[in-house]
């Protein structure tokens, strides 16, 4: 507007000029009439008769339709298809209700025959469209054909497929080549046809019947004798002994069972099912049975089981349509399933190279021939257990609220530990599944695991043992017999850090060389936790032996080079565990120790709670070993706590007002030979809880 309003103030003061200058000034001559354009339809004139060839000038072509654009609602030829197709299917099934109409006379059917007729038809049809999918899927239909007439077929179909040979038979003549081939693919159909409908036969049921039964009649015998073999080497509290109870145990006809077959017995924990009633195993949940290791069994052990549970077997399958029952039979069957293959090598071996003792020509080697294989280990031998179906007494009452809340809490325990054992399987086989010989690497990966849970569980009976030897005042025996038990442990100890040193590539001389650590991280978090056990030991019998002026040169030397020993493995340990990928695995035994030295001085402080209580009672020795055991053998769980800062005497049992009760009314417990109620039996139960 700005330059409008300037252009404007120029104008007028140009006219200004001019009538100053020039005087009077002529009008400006009109403008011309404005032109209107010719219609559209006239040619300009010049090209009427020139024709536009630009693209831009040309008609546009039709609209393209997507093809995946649905078809219009509104497009005649589909209303037809669809009007069509519905037609015909209503013509379809009105001529199949007529022709099923036809066979019954008008008037003797009623409305309700009429309906029950439609859904006979529409059933039908169902069933020809579920026919026509399984042989779309390639699963063939099983025909109503006589049991006779299927034998026939398929014994002349097998001949001539045998003639024939192959699908890909190759003949010089192209043609009978190409006849052949075509005749093998029909035979292979037909042998199919006729083979599932031979299944589906009552005669090919009750055939496959006789052959089961004979099969048990045959093996009975041989399957008797094999569990009579196990029942000589298991103790009927099997389940209820552990392995460490089981080794010290002297057996009915006074020998000691061998370490390899208490330790199987343990392990392979499918095996105490022999000294278990069946009728308790009835009652048992599937997930029980799945837990339960059967994996390396040999031909003696799995007979011995398979006979065992024979005939609960032939119940559960009674009950098979039950979803608990059917998981128990489908355990039994895996079972069953191996054995079999197992046994029809064994046979076969035996009729190439002869029976055992006269088994010659055999060319394979150790636990590759499967006689040898069976001998590993062996129940060839008798060790005075009862060879009958003895089992630990079973009282089903009615439990106390209390008493089923313990029952609860064991049995959540026993499945953990069941669950931990398969979770330590299925990450062993993840660590070594790209290793050359995984099987065996698994295999001594587990076991390594187990001997050092089962090595920290003798630890800890022995660390309650010593003490309760203190709590007793046995000094006088101690020289003789406590140092000898302690040589002994330390020995042991030594053998089993050096054995899992040599698995962890650590060099235990100058001359051994400094190999790969292949250890799996629960295998040395395990490792570690053993370790730690072995160091409160030595630490307890260091204390124990300083605070009786006792002198041993051996064990002073065993135990410095078991140290060393410890010290290499640890940092191997670490260094291993740093060198891999993930967090640490949690571990599934942690060591828990009775004491802690560094904070109440060990067995001197024990010893020296034993010594005050007795001045406190006067000076009886009866008395004065009732000494608390409780506030000893139990960590310490507060934190806040100085490590240096030594504890206090312990105070007096609280168990002991009770005794003092129990006493005064003749209650004691125990008897010595005096006649006198024996204090220690409420110390006794003190170190059992």
């Amino acid at each position: 507007m700005a330059g409008m309003a300037d252009a404007l103030q120029m104008g007028k003061s140009g006219l200004k000029k001019r009538v100053s200058i020039g005087g009077n000034v002529p009008p400006p001559p009109p403008y011309p009439p404005p032109t209107v354009p010719p219609p559209p339809s006239f040619p300009p004139p010049g090209i009427a008769g020139v024709t536009c060839t630009h693209p831009s000038s040309q008609p546009l072509p039709p609209p393209v339709e997507s093809p995946l654009a649905p078809p219009k609602e509104n497009s005649g030829k589909t209303k037809d298809l669809k009007a069509n197709f519905k037609n015909a299917k209503k013509d379809k099934k009105k001529e199949e209700f007529e022709a099923v109409r036809k066979l019954f006379p008008p008037g003797t059917l009623g409305p309700e025959m009429d309906l029950i007729l439609k859904r006979l038809i529409k059933a039908e049809r169902t069933a020809k469209n579920l026919e026509k999918q399984l042989v779309d899927n390639g699963i063939s239909i099983a025909e109503d054909i006589p049991y006779d007439e299927c034998m026939e077929q398929i014994t002349y179909i097998a001949k001539r497929m045998a003639e024939i040979g192959s699908s890909g038979v190759v003949h010089p003549d192209k043609a009978v080549q190409k006849r052949l081939r075509k005749e093998y693919y029909v035979l292979e159909k037909s042998m199919e046809k006729y083979n599932a409908a031979l299944l589906m036969t009552d005669e090919y049921a009750e055939e496959q019947r006789l052959k089961e039964q004979q099969w048990q009649d045959e093996n009975r015998a041989d399957n008797n004798a094999a569990r009579q073999k196990l029942w000589r080497h298991m103790d009927v509290q099997i389940k209820n002994m552990s392995e460490e109870k089981l080794k010290n145990k002297v057996t009915p006809n006074g020998k000691k069972l061998p370490t390899n077959i208490l330790r199987r017995f343990k392990r392979t924990n499918v095996l105490q099912l022999l000294r278990t009633n069946p009728e308790d195993i009835t009652r048992v949940h599937p997930s029980f049975l799945d837990n339960l290791r059967v994996t390396g069994m040999t031909l003696t052990e799995r007979r011995a089981i398979h006979v065992h549970l024979a005939d609960l077997a032939v119940e559960w399958k009674k009950k098979e349509k039950e979803p608990m029952t059917e998981k128990k039979m489908n355990w039994f069957n895996n079972l069953l399933k191996k054995f079999k293959s197992d046994l029809m090598i064994y046979k076969s071996h035996v009729e190439q190279y002869g029976p055992p003792g006269n088994h010659k020509g055999c060319p394979l080697i150790g636990r590759q021939c499967p006689l040898k294989a069976d001998t590993f280990p062996s129940y060839d031998k008798d060790y005075g257990y009862p060879p009958d179906p003895i089992y630990p007494q079973s009282n089903v009452v009615k439990s106390e609220v209390d008493n089923q809340g313990a029952k609860k809490a064991r049995e959540k325990a026993a499945l953990a530990k069941a669950k931990e054992a398969n979770r330590r399987a299925e990450d062993l086989k993840k660590h070594y599944k790209n290793f050359k010989n995984k099987i065996k690497e698994i295999s001594a990966a587990g076991g390594a695991c187990g001997d050092m849970e089962e090595t920290m569980d003798i630890l800890q009976e022995k660390h309650k043992l010593w003490i309760e030897a203190i709590l007793k005042g046995e000094k006088k025996l101690f020289p003789n017999k406590q140092m000898d038990d302690f040589c002994k442990t330390v020995s042991i100890l030594k053998l089993e850090i050096i054995k899992y040193s040599k698995r962890g590539g650590v060099p235990l001389s100058k001359r051994d060389r400094d190999d790969p650590d292949t250890r799996s991280s629960i295998e040395i978090v395990i490792c570690c936790e053993l370790i730690s056990a072995t160091d409160d030991t030595l630490i307890g019998i260091t204390d124990f032996v300083t605070h009786l002026d006792l002198k041993n040169k051996t064990l002073d030397k065993s135990m410095e080079a078991l140290r060393k020993d410890m010290g290499n493995l640890s940092v191997r340990n670490e260094k291993t565990l740093e060198a891999m990928d993930g967090d640490r695995p949690k571990v599934s035994k942690k060591w828990k120790p009775l004491y802690d030295p560094s904070k109440c001085g060990g067995f001197a402080a024990i010893l020296k709670s034993v010594e005050a209580e007795k001045n406190e009672g006067g000076g009886d020795g009866d008395q004065g070993e009732k000494a608390d055991t409780e506030g000893v053998m139990k960590k310490e769980n507060s934190e806040d706590a100085d490590k240096n800062e030594k504890c206090p005497r312990p105070p007096k049992n609280p168990m002991m007002a009770n005794m003092a009760d129990a006493l005064k009314a003749g209650k004691g417990g125990l008897k010595k030979k005096g006649g006198q109620p024996n204090p220690m039996a409420g110390m006794a139960d003190a170190l059992k809880a």
